[in-house]
């Protein structure tokens, strides 16, 4: 059990004792997991994705209330409900992402060109690094 420690400035601070946790519930599960165990495919999950994606405010607690819609429909409408009420597009780009998959990404560096990625190489024999360093300079 943590123990209380009175602080210079009046407050108090949680010292966890060894054994201790923050969080007991741990880390929360993504929705993907959540689905995956009820026994959806990843097809299926794309398609309720899509298709509620295009849904009004209504139609998503039309289907939320709906004593009839899957878990899968639920969960999706809970966390566009959610995404809506927050004002942002979390939700909506993670689950865009799981059915386009994310864009390819270049790296580039300073000058705007791409990145060489130049190959480490042992040598133990030095005329043969002399050779390669002759190599690589034409």
């Amino acid at each position: 059990m943590a123990r209380l420690v009175k602080q210079k400035n009046g407050g108090t601070l949680r010292v966890l004792e060894k054994g201790d946790k923050l969080n007991g519930s741990g880390r929360q599960k993504k929705m993907i997991s959540e689905i995956v165990q009820q026994g959806y495919n990843k097809r299926q999950i794309e398609e309720v994705y899509l298709l509620m994606m295009t849904f009004t405010v209504d139609q998503l607690k039309t289907v939320f209330n709906n004593p009839k819609a899957t878990i899968l429909e639920k969960i999706v409408c809970a966390a566009l409900s959610k995404s809506v009420g927050r004002g942002t597009l979390e939700q909506v780009e993670i689950m865009l992402s799981r059915v386009y998959h994310k864009p390819l990404t270049t790296i580039a560096g300073k000058d705007g060109e791409s990145l060489m990625i130049a190959p480490i190489i042992n040598v133990v024999n030095i005329e043969a690094a002399k050779a390669l360093n002759k190599i690589s300079k034409t």
